[in-house]
């Protein structure tokens, strides 16, 4: 960044940095306000500077394998660079500038001429989730589950300053002390969200007609577990719903019937949660669906109440561990 007082210079690099700091920033005081006064606004723009550093780090990478690479078009470019040569100016800084292009399209660009380790098409379905969010905030109403929107933004900040660390020159140098702990914060974060659904992906497996006390899943007696044989991960249950879940697994109750399970992990509860869910529940009725939240936190009363009203299975932490052992003790279908 230029030190003259009189003129305003910044790096595409320095800007696409600035913009991924103040994200990372954003999304650490969010993190770091007690459950009742998170700002959803901190996670607004949390999103916002994410997806501009993003794509403004993209535009870096393609533009140090070719400048023309970061143009929409090229028609015309060549004339419009002459006229800034001229004047002794910058191509951007004509009256009328060549566009740049688009966050997907620049995606799509690094994929297919730099072809570099590490986005895969995993992380390339990521970006263009966070691009859906930040398209909602930057163009009408929004109405997304905090939960995926905080699991989705520290997965990122983690696969991105990674990538960014191995694909551009100086980016490193970038990152001050306090910045790279915050980020080593958020990889842990995102390890962690990462674990917790996996191992209840694991567990569903084990689900084998098994009759479990009832208080498991926060409903009274006992209960018969289905026998999955399906198992998906982060998936629409239905292609043209924009509903997603985290696991969605389905096989037969003991009767034969079929039988799918909606199933949501989330690391802690707070009183919203459960209105958020009530769109997955009232499409899980219409689907003939359960619904299966697992919180790896202590239940509170008011979140069991809620659950109950909402016809939503509900196990906590302690409910988990002893679910765990008992599936992982039991040969028989049976309490006993």
């Amino acid at each position: 960044m230029s030190r003259d007082k009189g003129k305003l210079k910044i790096s595409l690099l320095e800007n696409g940095v600035h913009s991924l700091r103040r994200g990372i920033e954003a999304y650490q005081q969010y993190k770091e306000a007690g459950i009742r006064r998170r700002d959803p606004m901190l996670l607004k723009d949390a999103v916002m500077f994410l997806h501009h550093g993003i794509e403004l780090l993209l535009k870096e990478m393609l533009a140090r394998e070719n400048a023309f690479l970061i143009f929409e078009e090229l028609r015309g470019v060549a004339k419009k660079q002459k006229q800034a040569d001229d004047l002794g100016i910058g191509i951007f800084f004509l009256t009328n500038p060549p566009r740049t292009v688009t966050y997907s399209e620049a995606i799509d660009r690094v994929t297919a001429f730099l072809r570099p380790n590490g986005l895969d098409d995993e992380l390339c379905a990521k970006l263009s989730k966070l691009s859906d969010i930040r398209n909602q905030f930057e163009h009408y109403e929004v109405e997304a589950d905090r939960e995926q929107v905080v699991k989705l933004l520290a997965d990122l900040v983690d696969s991105m300053s990674s990538f960014f660390e191995k694909n551009i020159r100086g980016f490193r140098k970038s990152w001050d002390h306090g910045l790279a702990n915050t980020v080593m914060g958020m990889r842990q974060e995102a390890h962690r969200g990462s674990t917790l659904q996996l191992d209840v992906y694991n567990l569903v497996q084990r689900f084998k007609g098994q009759k479990v006390p009832g208080k498991l899943l926060n409903i009274s007696g006992e209960t018969e577990l289905p026998t999955f044989n399906e198992f998906k991960q982060d998936v629409r249950p239905d292609p043209s719903v924009s509903l997603e879940v985290d696991i969605l697994a389905r096989g037969t109750d003991n009767g034969g019937h079929d039988v799918s399970w909606f199933i949501e992990v989330k690391g802690n509860a707070d009183e919203r949660l459960l209105d958020v869910l009530s769109q997955v529940a009232s499409y899980a009725h219409v689907s003939k669906a359960a619904v299966w939240l697992v919180v790896l936190s202590n239940l509170t009363p008011k979140l069991r109440q809620q659950a109950n009203d909402l016809g939503i299975l509900l196990t906590g932490r302690e409910e988990f561990e002893e679910l765990t052992q008992f599936l992982q003790t039991s040969t028989h279908p049976s309490i006993g």
